[in-house]
C-alpha cells in the first residue's frame, strides 16, 4: 500500500489568540455564574426607605444635609417624640426644643466626685443630698434639700 503524506500550515493571528483565550475564560467561570448567591453593593442612606432596623458598626450620621433626627416619632414634630435634634438643638421629651438643650420634664443629676476646675465650669452635681454647681474652682452649693 501506498503511503499518504498530508501536510496542514495552521497560522493565528494575535486577535484570534486573544478572543480565544476570553471564550476560554468565560466558559471556566460558567459555574460561578451559575451560582446562587447573589451580593448586591448599595449605600446608606438610600434615596428613600422606611427602615425597621438599622445596624452600625462604625460611625453613623443622620440628616447629616441640615436635616432633622426624632426617636420615637413617625414625623417631626409630634407631640410623643422622646428625643429630636433640629438645627443643632437637642429636645427631650419635645420635637421643638428653644435652647441648645430643652428638658420636658424631670431632670436627674448623679453625683460627681473629683475638684471643680476649669473644665467642669458650669456644671451641675448631686452631693449628699445637695444640688451644687462648679464655679470658678469651687464646688457651691444651688439649693439644700430636705
Amino acid at each position: 500500500m501506498k503511503e499518504i503524506n498530508l501536510r496542514f500550515d495552521v497560522t493565528f493571528s494575535p486577535n484570534f489568540i486573544r478572543s480565544a483565550a476570553v471564550l476560554t475564560m468565560l466558559l471556566a467561570a460558567a459555574r460561578e455564574l451559575g451560582s446562587e448567591t447573589v451580593s448586591i453593593a448599595t449605600y446608606y442612606p438610600a434615596p428613600s426607605g422606611v427602615y425597621t432596623r438599622i445596624i452600625t458598626t462604625g460611625n453613623t450620621v443622620l440628616a447629616r444635609d441640615n436635616g432633622s433626627v426624632a426617636i420615637g416619632g413617625a414625623v417631626l414634630p409630634i407631640g410623643q417624640t422622646k428625643l429630636a435634634v433640629l438645627s443643632g438643638r437637642v429636645g427631650i421629651g419635645t420635637s421643638t426644643p428653644e435652647a441648645a438643650l430643652t428638658v420636658v420634664g424631670g431632670l436627674q443629676v448623679g453625683a460627681l466626685a473629683g475638684p471643680c476646675n476649669a473644665l467642669l465650669d458650669g456644671t451641675m452635681r448631686w452631693s449628699f443630698g445637695d444640688l451644687q454647681v462648679c464655679k470658678g474652682g469651687t464646688w457651691s452649693s444651688i439649693t439644700t434639700v430636705p
